[in-house]
């Protein structure tokens, strides 16, 4: 899992991630099924949640969120973030080798 965390304090980024659009953009935004395809071919699936669906609390009606940049850029700019903000992307190291695709597909909406 990765953490999107703002500086602390009233900032740019933190308004950002407080609105429920924002953190939907982030969502829709990242194709995570080129994600998993060209990082960890063969190996992972996209999740719909953090629940594994062999944990109590899976819940298999809840379907993958679409890769979608246009619906990503739409809720961006009704929030106010035409132009988009800086945010700290936190991984660990394991992780890294996904940022830069991640960044990439941020950059586009």
């Amino acid at each position: 899992m990765l953490v999107i965390s703002p500086p602390e304090g009233d900032t740019v980024a933190a308004r950002a991630l407080s609105d429920v659009r924002v953190r939907r953009a982030i969502l829709l935004g990242c194709d995570r099924q080129r994600l998993v395809g060209e990082v960890y071919p063969g190996t992972a699936e996209v999740a719909s949640q953090c629940v594994h669906p062999a944990v109590f609390g899976y819940d298999p009606t809840v379907v993958v969120a679409p890769y979608d940049p246009r619906e990503a850029r739409a809720l961006l700019a009704q929030a106010g973030f035409r132009n988009g903000f800086d945010v700290t992307i936190n991984h660990s190291p394991a992780q890294a080798v996904m940022i830069p695709a991640i960044i990439e597909d941020l950059g586009k909406i």
